[in-house]
């Protein structure tokens, strides 16, 4: 697996980097081809942020956590990515090992994230082609958390949504169909 390291507001040492890549490679007998790991470590205020994005096959597995610890946050990050995996394996079958479900999950965050989670409403709108500004007017003037339009210039859907710090954030969805 190949691990890029980013940091954001943050120096990363190198025993961090190679904590990160020994704990990261634990990973590597979930996947029979090479995948691609971004790991983000950032400094928001007084907490530290790791967010671990994992790419492969067009599936994306994404944890992130903050605390006042960034080698408490390599841990959590892991257990939460690994449930993913083993939660959604039998969808993935096709690119994961068969042997990689043998061993037991680390089971700390496996109780915390746990949930029987049901699709109970169904929305359905046209898209709009819209610039970035004015889909961040149309967020606002929505009462919905995110927003998703077309962008006039390239084509591609886009979703632009309120983040957490209060800031707005996109998503570029690349490799959908373009709509005019």
């Amino acid at each position: 697996m190949k691990t890029i390291i980013h940091a954001k507001n943050y120096v990363v040492s190198e025993r961090l980097k190679n904590i990160i890549h020994k704990k990261i490679e634990w990973l590597d007998k979930y996947y029979c081809e090479d995948v691609v790991c971004t790991v983000v470590c950032s400094r928001i205020g007084k907490y530290e942020r790791m967010e671990v994005t994992i790419s492969t096959n067009g599936h994306i597995f994404r944890a992130q956590t903050e605390s006042k610890n960034m080698y408490a946050n390599i841990g959590i990050c892991l257990e939460k990515i690994e449930y993913q995996i083993q939660k959604y394996k039998s969808k993935f079958k096709g690119f994961l090992r068969k042997e990689s479900f043998d061993k037991k999950p680390l089971a700390s965050t496996m109780k915390k994230l746990m949930f029987d989670a049901q699709i109970n409403k169904k929305r359905q709108y046209d898209i709009k082609a819209l610039t970035p500004d004015e889909a961040v007017m149309a967020l606002d003037l929505s009462d919905s958390s995110f927003y998703t339009y077309a962008h006039k210039k390239t084509g591609h859907v886009n979703i632009i949504y309120k983040r957490q710090d209060g800031n707005i954030g996109i998503i570029e969805l690349t490799n959908a169909k373009k709509i005019k």
